[in-house]
């Protein structure tokens, strides 16, 4: 496949020339993830989207190379954690669908990095060059970047918390490797962590002494609901209910995430924390009259 994938890049940079544009350089990030192998995949053949789990992987013979039938008589065990690795280029839109690894648990930081390595020199052989080491910065991943950032056992941030030196050198090509942790995984960290915070949840945030969490989220929803009802122009369309009611695939979705993190969603959030504050002054000043929130914002 890396290969094929060299022929057809070569002649993308042919035609980039051809077309007086710059070539590619090849010049890309290499990204990998774990993830646990699930069968009865339930596929909706209308929207052309996994929506749950029905079959047994007997049924799923694309998956027939993980799946294998074992022999009871010999000391293997049935695969249950892939990891897949995929080259970006920095200068196009050139994808290259990497070698994938599986292991019947979950990956050490020291067989990852074997991978890690071994997935390099590959990419490396046909001219793939990997500038910038891309993983979701949790458990093996995150020690796996320490060892090669020189980091070992450390607690990050170090004694020079100001500098960090994210990269490494690239045994192969000798050039520098840096290390980014994936901002798609660390965004969906975080939702879920304020998703944590909901009623009866498991976390609580507090700031300067003021609770935060989830239920601003759900206050923001229902006044949508509410603009809504009267035809009143929302403010944030792509909010949906089950991205605030979230149930297991949402969380696997990064876009249930990114609605979180538009300007729309913060300023109204933010807008909401003010109200409150404004209200709580009012009615905690001497020789003022109790308001509601909405009568102190006006």
């Amino acid at each position: 496949l890396v290969a094929k994938a060299q022929e057809d890049y070569v002649l993308l940079q042919k035609e980039k020339e051809q077309k007086g544009f710059l070539a590619p350089i090849g010049q890309g990030a290499l990204i990998f993830d774990e993830v646990k192998v699930t069968s009865k995949v339930h596929w909706h053949a209308r929207s052309n989207r996994i929506v749950g789990l029905a079959l047994s992987p007997a049924d799923m013979s694309e998956l027939h190379d993980i799946y294998d039938t074992l022999n009871t008589s010999v000391p293997t065990q049935r695969t249950t954690y892939v990891l897949q690795f995929l080259w970006r280029c920095l200068t196009s839109q050139f994808d290259v669908i990497g070698p994938y690894y599986t292991s019947s648990t979950s990956f050490s930081h020291k067989f990852l990095m074997s991978c890690v390595f071994a997935t390099m020199h590959s990419f490396h052989l046909y001219d793939f060059k990997v500038a910038v080491l891309i993983g979701d910065g949790a458990s093996s991943d995150l020690t796996s970047f320490k060892h090669l950032c020189g980091y070992k056992g450390a607690f990050l941030p170090t004694d020079h918390e100001h500098y960090i030196q994210p990269w490494f050198v690239n045994p192969y090509s000798g050039e520098k490797t840096h290390i980014l942790i994936c901002p798609s995984h660390q965004l969906k960290n975080m939702v879920a962590a304020l998703y944590s915070s909901r009623k009866n949840g498991t976390k609580n945030f507090t700031n300067h002494g003021v609770n935060f969490g989830w239920k601003a989220i759900e206050d923001l929803y229902d006044r949508e609901l509410q603009r809504a009802k009267f035809n009143v122009p929302v403010r944030v369309p792509r909010l949906k209910k089950r991205y605030v009611l979230r149930d297991a695939w949402t969380r696997l979705n990064v876009a249930p995430s990114k609605i979180m993190q538009v300007n729309n969603v913060l300023v109204k959030t933010q807008c909401s924390c003010n109200y409150f504050l404004c209200w709580l002054q009012a009615t905690t000043c001497p020789g003022r009259a109790k308001r509601t929130p909405l009568e102190t914002a006006g």
